[in-house]
């Protein structure tokens, strides 16, 4: 095969690519389900973290042990009930309480003691129903303290006797320091203290009524120990145990709190073991890691997550070990599927790589298949995406659901905080009242009539407002006291305690307004000189200052089961503070209405949300609300357990159910209540429904489209493809007069039009076919990679040589017409009998044919037979053919044959360059033309065979005569005829038959037949365009609907957040403080602007005339101040307080000693702010110097610096109250290099509307309606809203989100709408103009496109692949597109999911950062302990026991002072940032009676709260030391029963009752009393145990969180940034980093701080996004925490994300285009070859062969094209075995008759060519002669002359002569010449003689039918053939001419004579010449 055959490539490549598609719907099944079950997986895992969240945190709360106290005495009591109410016997009902008591208070809860009481509604006297316990109880006693309380709780009248009695009673169960009335009222149903029988226990009492039957209840006791608190962790572990949710361990922080506590589970888990050692380090020694890191994250431990918690001044972490959700293992169903699916394809894969045998499939199924399998991948992807998008929208509109119940729950919080805000409208209202004033001017403190009018204020509004009790008060302390609410008896410790502070503040005003007057004496009670004392020695400031700065400020207490609230003031007269007023209600009071109203409102606007409220009840929550509006018990069982998981956590809970969204939120302002609401989501199910309906659609619509466009490939590609085959089975069938046509103007028609032209060269091949012998076709047939036929085939058989006899006298006797008409016949009908006998013609050699008849195993006849069979049926042919010639008057003629056996060689000789011809030479040949001369001597039967053939016929009973042939060879004649065969003897007596010409002539013409392959699409041009514009338009429309679903939602999403946003301003705008926020918000844009004209570009000019400039340009109304001042800071070389200096810059306002004052302040804040930051500088370490001179108000430096910094405070400058902001000016890098304080009057501001649009305008429209005037807009409120809100133009307000609402500025009630721009239409990112307009324009350029295409003008029309890309992609478009935006959709909720979820990660972070204040308080308690019990302590308590008098009791006392202040030296030393533990007083007392009391380092004073407790420590070692029943009347205890009585009923009035209780009873155990900036704690220890103590410790601690948070923040390295409050009361923040920064985030602060209510919202800054939440504190209530989490990781999750989901399209698009490349090769790369090989046809390269092994349409295409390739090749070395002159005459459409012609002739021969065969090889015989011919060739061809004939070793060379003669006899002289000279050089491989002649001969066709021959035949050549013969006689020089040649030959040549010869078939001799060299 030529250099341009083709290897084999389509079957194998195509159903390579179809099987490996077969893999995508499998892969893309494999994929679909592990990307689903991953999404799934991911939110399992995140829905498994929010669990263990949750839970972890109820393990943590669940391990104290007050906690199981309380809710296994809650379950008892509801047994109890449940029994009770059953109506059991007596019996029955003791013997269920006994077991159900054992089960309840089962091991692990400790030793209890149980009591069970029934009061009788008939008055019989209460009984004991149970009792269980160690020892015999007094009955009596118990039911009458019993009795006594539940009649106390019921508030029944007791008489006085009758109560002292039951009190004692109480007292003496439970504790001689115990208040009965406390206890009923403030502890039923709580767990609380008891000193029962002599030790510490927890106690808890209830009771509950029975109609019919009476009162039952109960007393529980447990010891208070460390048993107790272990007891607590077991309980947690058990109730964890039964919920099945995990393994739960306790691991200790602290040496001395006990070891790891972990379920039995564990006990052996080396993995929890080896965590807790290396993970779970101490606190004692790396206080600062757990700090600054927090508590260990999330850890794998095995196939366990360990999630841990530590609950706040807890010892242990907390530890819940779930298991891990592990990615979803494959189905079973797609394991199989896998299996047997993939090994299927996998076998066909390697079947057909390996055996090239791939399954048999057309190429209409393989169409089919490709387009469903190249729409497996977009297909799949929509189906993920769509499952991600539901799934994710499910999640989204979850997080919004739970978003917006969050919301609603905090605006329950504010509507409830509205009735604050009314009550304190009412209380402002109440100061300022002039008739209230003018009652008290007239008739004083006492009048009635003030007091009336003060209630009437409270009563008489649209909302009633009930008050507890109020007190009016003068500067003695007398007035009138009303107690509307509750009893004097708890009215007055509420009075009492701040009494003397309130009446102290009126009388320093009354005295600084008049100096020298003198008021009436006033002094404190012991009671109220203790609350002072208590309360600055757990707070560390003046109660009485405290008192002074909180005029006008709630303050809440909780006092039993009730939360007061008071208010005081101070009662201006003529303008000068007279009386004070001071007023308390209960908070809880209009809760439910508050509630149930808040219901009502949010039912209206959101009607599928539910909300119920939750009172936290010690034995559980009990219902404050319940609604009745679907509230099915699903719903309140679900949400009550959320409630509990929200208490124990005291923040957010949340859950999500099938159809049900929960959260639970503790409520910052209605009391001990938990509020849960819900969402069911009917209307997600039915969105989801319409998305998945939606989505079915796409997807069947892409079904269809794949299919419409598989059917449309079809008719465009595969049927010109099976029309082309039905052509070309016709041409394979003979009929080659076939016209092939396409409408296609592609490929497939360009291939249509080159198969014509290969028919018609086959129709010329089979023309040329009949020139050449049927040797030649079938050795073609076996044609190997040479490029011709085979080169050597030796074979035996039979030679046939038949001729004419006298032939040359014929010619020259007859016409041309005539000799030609014979031979044509005689050829026709002798070959006809020859091929019948298996005879195959090799040569028509003028008159004679050459033939041979090869011996053949699958033939029964031998060749000798079959040979003479065919000669002796010639001869009976020739007498038939005589017959018909004398009938038709037509001469007759004579044939001889003559047949020879033996061995033949055949080959190619001669190349296709020159003349190629196929050989057969051997010595049969010859000797059979030697016989056949012989047969004249038997003319009868002139048939002569060889010796070899005679032989093999004697057996047929054939007789034959010897005779001798010219060689005197022996030969053989037939003498007998004897037994012919049958079929002989037929022919012969067969009747005569017509044998004339052949019916058909080849040069006949016929029609041709034309051929459609393919009709195209079948439609019209303008069906077409019609149906593509209407598939173009859907499209399109898809891309339409799909930007504007993307747009709403966004537009969507975008409203909530917005409308949030609103929502939060608007209840800013409702806080008391509105304007003072506002006002900080300008001054905060105030200072960027100075920063920026500072720092960023200073002028050129005066400072302080620009800085004057840019502040002249406020307005007086929008901010502008009435006093200013800037200073700049210049960098000293000193350090500490002398490292800077302070210049003033500008001031404005300030009298030269307030602003020198300022300065020094400025100076000393900048010069200490390391020192503040670190908190190494306390507040009580800066004197007092500048401060007092510039506020009026008692301002010091400590304050002005600590409290006044970064925020704007009230404050009066003279006598004015004004606004102040005071801050750092920052530079370009933040460093603080100036400072801004400015200040306006409030009066001026504090009912200006611009200060409010001003400072809460910017993105925000705002707009502000007071009564009677226009509404007042900011000014960046645009006028087209303006006028679409008073026209209610809809196409404008839809652009923006709207809330309107109302506020109270002044007591004035406002109309307030505030609107946010959606940012659609102005380059947002909901804007799609610029994607419709990119969509129009792509469909009017895809139409444009389409109708070209259409009309077939467009390129793509020309190209298969183009078609099959668009036909490919039009088939995927719908998914692709649908894949896109369900993937942007599936990105948006995926985005808005993570958003949210980082949201909530950022509020639990919140809420652990918060607890980390907590983490130094039980190293702080264990320092404590450590110092109680050490060595050394217990050692001199030793010696101090024994001492025996003052005398040695005082030195010791002194030593002892010294040990107590080596541990507040101690604790003073500890890092600041790290500890915030301070020691306060330390009281002791021993076993001997002496006792002892410290309050602090250094310090010989001792303060009365540590006096008291050292009075409580004195008291307890003597009760611990008497015995029991002992009762001491001795003076000094008494007054130590009185001062612990005043201190305990003082801690009561300022902590409440819990405190009260604990400090009474409690031993051992931290008593924890929240104060304004930390947690201050009691702590009591008998050492060195409670039964026998020989001293009593009692240490008072304050833990100060003031700042301790933003000092751990600094440190802090994670993930967020997170800012707490630097000053708790103010909610101050300080963040680092840029000024511009700074000022963004800190309005949030305040707003917090004003509000009391969380914020969450977003900024952006610098480019980048960051999400932000904050609240108030929970721990610390009037503390802040403000976090930030960037955006941006979310982002580049989603950009990952839609990049992976941009690639895979990416992949998809090119998949399918690999795919259409693909199935475009498959069709286009066999039409390419085959159109590569019909251009080679063109060029005649017919060596071209695709040679493709495929069973469909296009594998027969290619068969058939190699087919005819191999005829055209056929063809073409058929023209190489023919004359150029018979080629060119053979291929005209009308072949040339026979005619006369003159040539010059050369016949060229091998001498003695028998004896070269006999002594060379076959093969190389073949080579030899085949070089040989094509040497001889090429010279004869380069002379002009063409080779009629190769014979053997014989050439016959003519040169036409008929217009030039002489050229002719020269060009033949010329090519003689240069043939003897090639041999004289050796370059030829045999010796040749020519013999040249000239003359006129019969050229023409010979022959009609399957075989002719186009030849010369004439006397000429047998004259040139027998000069040949004279030359093969000469050694040398052997070229001999005749004399026509000399004469005409010129003088250029020379040659001799060589005389004159006898030549065969010539009478006379023939003169001849050799041609010299």
């Amino acid at each position: 095969m030529s250099k341009n055959a083709k290897s084999q490539t389509g079957k194998g490549q195509s159903l390579y690519l179809l099987v490996l598609l077969c893999f995508l719907p499998l892969l893309s099944l494999n994929f679909a389900i592990s990307f689903l079950a991953g999404i799934d997986t991911h939110w399992k895992r995140q829905e498994q973290k929010e669990l263990a969240q949750q839970e972890v945190e109820a393990l943590a709360a669940g391990a104290d042990f007050p906690f199981q106290f309380a809710r296994r005495g809650g379950d008892f009591i509801d047994t109890f009930k449940s029994l009770v109410e059953a109506d059991l016997k007596p019996a029955q009902l003791t013997s269920g309480l006994q077991q159900r008591s054992e089960k309840i208070f089962r091991w692990p809860f400790p030793k209890y003691e149980l009591f069970l009481f029934h009061i009788p509604d008939s008055g019989a006297s209460t009984e004991m129903l149970l009792s269980h316990t160690d020892y015999r109880p007094s009955r009596r006693a118990f039911c009458r303290a019993f009795e006594h309380l539940v009649h106390t709780n019921r508030g029944e009248k007791i008489s006085g006797d009758i109560a002292r009695q039951n009190d004692a009673m109480v007292a003496g169960i439970l504790g001689g320091e115990a208040r009965s009335d406390v206890m009923a009222r403030t502890q039923r149903g709580r767990p609380s203290f008891a000193f029962y029988r002599f030790f510490p226990h927890w106690f808890m009492w209830d009771f509950f009524e029975v109609r019919g039957k009476g009162a039952y209840g109960l007393f529980l006791f447990t010891r208070s120990d460390e048993k107790s608190n272990f007891s607590g962790k077991l309980l947690a572990l058990r109730d964890l145990r039964e919920q099945r949710i995990g393994y739960g361990a306790f691991v200790p922080l602290f040496k001395g709190f006990g070891g790891l506590v972990v379920q039995s589970p564990l006990q052996k888990s080396g993995l929890l073991k080896d965590w807790a050692r290396e993970k779970v380090s101490l606190k004692e020694n790396d206080l600062k890691k757990w700090l600054h890191e927090g508590i260990p994250p999330v850890t794998q431990l095995g196939s366990f997550n360990a999630y841990s918690y530590l609950g706040k001044s807890q010892s242990h972490l907390a530890v819940l070990l779930m298991p891990i959700i592990k990615d979803q293992a494959q189905p079973l169903w797609l394991f199989f599927l896998n299996l047997f699916a993939g090994g299927a394809l996998i076998l066909l894969l390697i079947r057909g790589w390996l055996l090239g045998a791939w399954p048999d499939i057309n190429l209409r199924l393989r169409f089919i298949l490709t387009y469903l399998l190249a729409a497996t991948l977009p297909v799949s992807m929509l189906i993920i995406t769509a499952y991600g998008y539901v799934t994710q929208y499910r999640r989204a509109i979850h997080f919004q659901t739970v978003s917006q119940l969050q919301f609603c729950i905090k605006q329950f919080d504010a509507r409830k905080a509205q009735i604050l805000d009314e009550y304190k409208a009412a209380f402002a209202e109440a100061v300022v009242d002039e008739k209230f004033r003018n009652l008290l001017k007239e008739q004083g403190p006492k009048s009635t009539a003030a007091r009336d009018r003060v209630a009437s204020i409270f009563r008489d509004r649209p909302q009633p407002l009930p008050l507890l009790s109020f007190a009016i008060m003068d500067e003695t302390g007398e007035g009138i006291r009303e107690y509307s609410g509750h009893t004097q008896a708890e009215g007055e410790p509420t009075f009492e305690a701040f009494k003397f502070p309130l009446v102290s503040a009126l009388r320093k005003k009354i005295l600084a307004a008049n100096p020298g007057i003198k008021l009436k004496k006033f002094e404190a009670t012991p009671q109220q000189t203790t609350s002072i004392e208590a309360y600055k020695s757990v707070s560390g400031n003046d109660l009485i200052e405290e008192v002074d700065k909180r005029r006008s400020f709630p303050i809440a207490r909780q006092l039993g089961m009730i939360t007061a609230t008071q208010m005081h003031e101070l009662i201006k007269i003529d303008g000068q503070e007279k009386y004070a007023l001071m007023v308390v209600w209960d908070d809880q009071a209009l809760d439910v209405k508050t509630f149930k109203h808040s219901v009502d409102y949010f039912g209206l606007n959101n009607p599928g949300f539910i909300f119920v409220a939750y009172r936290i009840s010690p034995q559980g929550l009990t219902y404050l609300y319940k609604p009745d509006r679907h509230s099915s018990p699903d719903f309140l069982e679900k949400s009550r357990s959320l409630a509990e998981i929200a208490y124990f956590r005291d923040s957010y809970a949340g859950a999500r159910y099938d159809n049900l969204s929960l959260v639970a939120l503790p409520s910052k302002k209605y009391s001990q209540t938990v509020i849960a609401g819900g969402a069911q989501h009917f209307d997600l199910e039915r969105a989801i429904s319409y998305r998945l309906m939606m989505l079915g659609f796409i997807l069947g619509l892409t079904l269809v489209v794949v299919l419409l466009c598989s059917y449309l490939s079809g008719r465009l590609f595969l049927d010109p493809i099976s029309g082309l085959k039905s052509a070309l089975d016709k041409v394979a069938a003979g009929h080659l007069d076939i016209e092939i046509t396409s409408s296609s103007n592609d490929e497939l028609g360009l291939l249509c039009y080159e198969f014509s032209n290969m028919a018609k060269g086959l129709k010329e091949r089979e023309k040329l076919a009949t020139l050449i012998s049927d040797h030649a076709i079938e050795a073609m047939s076996r044609k190997n990679e040479a490029g011709g036929p085979s080169d050597t085939d030796a074979f035996s058989g039979v030679a046939l040589v038949s001729d004419i006899r006298n032939f040359t006298g014929m010619c020259e006797k007859y016409r041309p017409d005539e000799i030609t008409e014979l031979l044509n016949e005689h050829f026709a009908q002798m070959t006809r009998i020859i091929s019948d006998n298996g005879g195959r013609i090799y040569k028509y050699i003028g008159d004679a044919i050459e033939a041979v008849f090869a011996e053949n195993p699958d033939l029964k006849e031998s060749a000798s037979e079959r040979a003479f069979n065919a000669a002796s049926l010639m001869l009976v042919k020739l007498l038939q053919i005589n017959r018909q010639r004398s009938k038709r008057g037509l001469f007759k003629y004579q044939i001889g044959v003559g047949l020879a056996y033996g061995k033949m060689f055949a080959g190619s000789i001669g190349s296709v360059d020159t003349r190629l011809d196929f050989a057969i030479v051997g010595d049969p040949i010859k000797r059979a033309a030697v016989l056949e001369a012989c047969s004249v001597q038997n003319p009868a039967f002139p048939l002569v065979i060889d010796r070899e053939i005679c032989s093999s016929l004697q057996h047929k009973g054939m007789t034959f005569q010897e005779i001798a042939d010219r060689e005197d060879n022996p030969a053989f004649i037939l003498s007998e005829i004897g037994g012919l065969p049958d079929y002989v003897v037929t022919a012969e007596s067969a009747a005569e038959t017509e044998t004339g010409v052949a019916d058909a002539a080849f040069n006949e013409k016929t029609d041709l037949n034309r051929v459609v392959a393919g009709s195209g699409s079948g439609f019209s041009h303008f069906s077409v365009f019609i149906a593509g514009a209407a598939f173009i338009l859907l499209i399109f429309a898809g891309l339409f609907w799909g930007d504007m679903l993307l747009k709403d939602s966004y537009l969507d999403r975008r409203k909530v957040e917005l409308s949030a946003d609103n929502l939060r301003l608007i209840e800013q705008f409702k806080c008391e403080d509105a304007v003072q926020v506002a006002f900080d918000n300008v001054c905060r844009k105030m200072l960027l602007d100075m920063e920026k004209l500072v720092f960023i570009d200073p002028p050129t000019g005066s400072l302080s005339e620009q800085i004057a400039n840019r502040l002249s340009t406020i307005e007086p109304q929008r901010g502008n101040p009435d006093r200013a001042a800037v200073f700049l800071f210049d960098r000293k070389s000193g350090v500490g307080k002398d490292a800077f200096s302070t210049r003033v810059v500008y001031s404005q306002g300030f009298p030269s000693g307030i602003l020198d004052s300022l300065t020094g302040l400025a100076n000393l804040r900048k010069n200490t702010e390391n020192d503040i930051s670190t908190g190494t500088l306390s507040s009580e370490l800066i004197p007092s110097i500048y401060a007092p001179t510039v506020f009026s108000d008692r301002i010091t430096d400590s304050m002005f610096m600590f409290e006044y910094l970064n925020r704007t405070a009230k404050v009066r400058f003279e006598a004015d109250l004004e606004f102040m902001f005071y801050n750092f000016l920052s530079d370009a890098n933040g460093m603080r290099n100036g400072m801004m304080v400015v200040s306006a009057r409030v009066e001026s501001l504090k009912r200006s509307l611009p200060i409010l649009l001003d400072g809460y305008g910017g993105e925000t429209l705002i707009g502000i309606k007071a009564p009677g005037a226009e509404t007042a807009f900011s000014d960046n409120f645009p006028e087209e809203l303006k006028v679409a809100l008073a026209s209610g133009d809809t196409a404008v307000l839809n652009d923006y989100v709207i809330n309107e609402d109302s506020f109270n500025l002044d007591g004035i009630k406002h109309e307030l709408l505030l609107a946010r721009h959606n940012h659609a239409a102005d380059g947002g990112k909901g804007n799609s103009l610029p994607v419709q307009i990119f969509i129009a324009v792509g469909f009017v350029i895809m139409l444009g496109y389409w109708f070209r295409i259409s009309t077939g003008t467009a390129a793509l029309n020309h190209s298969v692949a183009g078609k099959m890309w668009l036909t490919l992609l039009a088939a995927a478009v719908v998914p692709i597109i649908t894949v896109f935006y369900v993937s942007e959709l599936y990105l948006s909720e995926d985005q808005n999911a993570r958003m949210s979820q980082e949201r909530s990660d950022l509020q639990r972070f919140i809420d652990l950062f918060e607890l980390r204040d907590s983490f130094s308080a039980p190293l702080g308690w264990k320092m404590v302990s450590d110092w109680t019990y050490a060595t050394s302590t217990a050692k001199l308590m030793r010696v101090l026991n024994n001492a025996s008098g003052p005398e040695e009791i005082e030195p010791l006392k002194k030593l002892l002072k010294g040990m107590t202040d080596s541990w507040h030296l101690q604790a003073r030393t500890l890092d600041r940032s790290v500890f915030n533990f301070i020691p306060r007083d330390i009281a002791v007392a021993g076993k001997s009676g002496w006792d002892f009391a410290s309050s602090g380092y250094n310090k010989n004073e001792t303060t009365e709260f540590a006096m008291m407790l050292q009075q409580i420590a004195r008291n307890l070692a003597s009760r611990r030391n008497q015995r029991l029943g002992e009762v001491t009347m001795r003076s000094d205890a008494i007054k130590g029963e009185i001062v612990v009585e005043t201190g305990l009923q003082t801690v009561r009035s300022l902590f409440g009752d819990d405190v009260y209780i604990k400090l009474s009873h409690g031993l051992g155990l931290p008593i924890v009393m929240n104060v304004l900036s930390g947690t201050a704690g009691i702590i009591i220890y008998p050492v060195p145990t409670i039964e026998k103590p020989e001293y009593i410790m009692v240490w008072m601690v304050l833990f100060d969180f003031d700042g301790y948070l933003a000092r751990i923040a600094r440190n802090y390295k994670g993930n967020y940034l997170i800012f707490p409050a630097e000053l708790h009361r103010y909610g101050r923040i300080v963040p680092e980093g840029k000024s511009t920064f700074r000022q963004m985030i800190t309005p949030y602060a305040a707003m917090i701080s004003s509000s009391n209510l969380p914020v969450s919202t977003s900024i952006n800054f610098e480019g980048k996004g960051w999400l932000v939440e904050g609240r108030p504190g929970i721990t610390q209530m009037t503390s802040l925490l403000l976090a930030m989490a960037p955006e941006e990781p979310i982002r580049v999750i989603t950009d990952r994300n839609r990049l992976l989901f941009n690639l895979l399209l990416l992949v998809s698009i090119g998949l399918i285009l690999l795919i259409a490349r693909n199935i475009a090769a498959d069709i286009l790369e066999p039409i390419r070859y085959l159109i590569e090989g019909a251009r080679a046809a063109g060029s005649e390269n017919y060596a071209y062969r695709i040679r493709i092994s495929r069973a469909d349409e296009l594998g027969v295409l290619c068969d058939s094209f190699d087919k005819m390739m191999k005829g055209l090749e056929e063809k073409m070395l058929m023209g190489r075995m023919v004359s150029k002159t018979a080629l060119k005459v053979s291929l005209k459409d009308k072949e040339q008759e026979s005619r006369r012609a003159e040539y010059v002739f050369l016949y060229i021969g091998i001498p003695d060519f028998s004896t070269w065969i006999k002594g060379m090889s076959a093969e190389q015989l073949i080579a030899d002669l085949k070089g040989h011919v094509s040497s001889l060739s090429r010279i004869i061809m380069e002379q002009g002359g063409d080779v009629d004939k190769i014979i053997g070793d014989k050439l016959l060379a003519v040169f036409t002569a008929e217009r030039d003669r002489a050229g002719a006899v020269f060009s033949a002289c010329r090519a003689a010449q240069e043939i003897i000279m090639a041999e004289n050089r050796s370059q030829l491989p045999f010796p040749v003689a020519i013999g040249m002649n000239y003359g006129e001969v019969i050229t023409g066709f010979l022959g009609v039918g399957e075989k002719r021959d186009f030849t010369v035949i004439g006397d000429a050549v047998n004259v040139t053939a027998r000069i040949e013969g004279q030359a093969e006689k000469l050694r040398f020089g052997r070229c001999l001419i005749s004399q026509n040649v000399y004469e005409l030959a010129s003088r250029d040549f020379t040659a001799r004579e060589f005389g004159e010869v006898e030549l065969k078939g010539k009478s006379l001799p023939l003169k001849i010449y050799q041609l010299t060299i």
